[in-house]
């Protein structure tokens, strides 16, 4: 593990810096070595292969290994470590998937209705997750968790550290 995830980034290298608050991306220079640790990864250093990595062995498995012969991606729920990860899973998710925006979405209290753009409200979200045939797999952070019904639900996956006996 410890090779395929070096634990610093290297002076020279062109990397992307992202602002948290608008998401708004600019490449730069790396000045300096960066140390960086695990806990670091998916918050303030983000790479975007290494989730498209296990997503691409999700898609070639879940078919063929995991559910054979199935037609339809099971539901699937995608535990991420922040609002920030949950954005950067559904966009790869869209893209390894080749699917639309109906495929994936994110289920979070910071997610916005598709067509107002106003807050979406989560009761919602996960009944239209429950309910829908195109919605494939939700992201989410700690929104759908006990207490929460998805009777469809088959797989989960988490994207994130698990310190708690009721996950």
């Amino acid at each position: 593990p410890d090779a395929a995830l070096p634990e610093r980034g290297h002076q020279g290298f062109l990397i992307d810096h992202r602002s948290k608050a608008s998401r708004k991306a600019r490449q730069e220079v790396l000045a300096d070595d960066l140390d960086y640790t695990p806990a670091d990864l998916d918050r303030s250093v983000v790479v975007p292969d290494q989730i498209r990595t296990i997503l691409r062995t999700y898609r070639d498995i879940v078919q063929t290994e995991l559910f054979p012969d199935r037609v339809l991606v099971p539901k699937t729920l995608i535990f991420a470590k922040d609002d920030s990860h949950a954005e950067d899973i559904v966009h790869l998710c869209r893209e390894v998937f080749g699917k639309g925006n109906d495929f994936c979405k994110k289920i979070t209290y910071q997610a916005k209705h598709p067509v107002t753009g106003k807050p979406a409200k989560s009761k919602e979200l996960i009944r239209e997750f429950c309910l829908s045939p195109t919605l494939r797999i939700a992201v989410t952070v700690d929104m759908i968790a006990t207490g929460t019904d998805v009777k469809p639900l088959e797989v989960l996956v988490f994207l994130r550290d698990v310190r708690s006996r009721v996950y």
